[in-house]
């Protein structure tokens, strides 16, 4: 009777476990970051530098940041949001965004997106510490307020005039309130237009430099407003959370229209295997080669393919295998190779 009983029981734990595990495998139970991650429609994945990580486009972070971020950081709103003459501004985007109120320089009431804000403190912490007096000017606008301005300049500079510096109501970028317009201090005095901006290269390259370390880039830039198209406005700030992306943006020079250009590049594999094979040929400037390569892999934050090659080198025939960086942010390619030897 016990040794049946006995069986019985353990064969109980055993369903029980049974059941456990399964339920484990449907239900699984996630970290606070991690549902957060998988709250908001974004892929958990890893990465060898980084272990978890939660991905969203272009948009990668690292778990344990998000562990140390998510009570403050509205995950709700894409920071990389294009609004420009051509991308109007999401129809639910001010029901997301979180807004805080500020004095501006002008000790008016100005209101700017709440993480904005905290790092534009930052970045001029940094400044004030290099002697560089950066004050707000605006940042986010109502649509009825753009449409103010929109006939203030009209009035005082004409139609053309206002089409390269104004955005028309719904497509501009401050009515995302990650926008902003800087003024500086300069002897005292306050420089607020854009031209007399632009004849102080010096302060503003100081400006430019630390921008992306605290998430901003410039986002019209000199010589590039057919691409923009606006004019070049060294005061505009534009914030995008990450500064990684931010870097990959500045470091380049590229405007915001470039980059996305570049990210939707990247997710063609005929743009990566092309690139790879730019690279190769690159760094095996001499003689003739041939490649072969054998697969790609997505390895989260980048894209790697592997392949082997062969190549002449002083007269002789020599091979190697071949890795491939692509990062799947910024595009950026790194090649590697290993095992050279003449070949057999």
């Amino acid at each position: 009777m016990k040794k049946a009983f006995l069986v019985l029981w353990l064969f109980v734990i055993a369903m029980a476990l049974t059941w456990c595990l399964k339920n484990s495998e449907e239900n699984p139970i996630y970290t606070t970051a991690q549902q957060v991650c998988l709250d908001n429609g974004w892929e958990l994945t890893t990465d060898s530098e980084w272990e978890d990580i939660c991905l969203l486009w272009d948009r990668w972070i690292p778990l344990k940041d998000m562990e140390e971020k998510e009570e403050t950081k509205n995950w709700r709103i894409d920071y990389l949001v294009l609004v420009n003459k051509e991308n109007k501004l999401p129809e639910d985007w001010e029901s997301k965004v979180e807004l805080v109120e500020v004095q501006n320089a002008y000790d008016e009431t100005i209101r700017v997106e709440k993480e904005a804000l905290e790092k534009y403190n930052e970045l001029r912490d940094a400044l004030l510490a290099e002697w560089v007096d950066i004050e707000l000017d605006s940042a986010y606008r109502s649509v009825e307020k753009q449409q103010q301005i929109w006939d203030e300049f009209e009035q005082e500079y004409g139609i053309d005039y206002t089409k390269t510096y104004v955005a028309t109501p719904w497509y501009s970028e401050h009515h995302t309130a990650l926008a902003i317009d800087i003024c500086i201090k300069k002897d005292g005095v306050l420089i607020y237009e854009n031209d007399d901006m632009i004849a102080e290269p010096e302060i503003f390259a100081k400006i430019h430099e630390k921008l992306a370390d605290y998430g901003f880039i410039l986002r019209y830039l000199e010589w590039k407003e057919d691409i923009t198209g606006y004019g070049y406005e060294p005061r505009h700030l534009r914030y995008v959370w990450n500064e990684f992306i931010a870097h990959s943006i500045m470091d380049n020079w590229l405007t915001l229209e470039e980059f996305y250009a570049k990210r939707d590049a990247v997710a063609t594999e005929e743009w990566r295997l092309a690139q790879c094979e730019e690279n190769v040929g690159f760094y095996l400037n001499f003689g003739s080669w041939e490649f072969t390569w054998e697969n790609e892999e997505d390895a989260g934050a980048s894209f790697v393919r592997n392949g082997h090659v062969v190549y002449e080198k002083w007269w002789e025939k020599w091979e190697a295998d071949v890795q491939c960086f692509i990062d799947m942010v910024d595009g950026s390619v790194n090649v590697e190779f290993t095992n050279h030897k003449p070949l057999e």
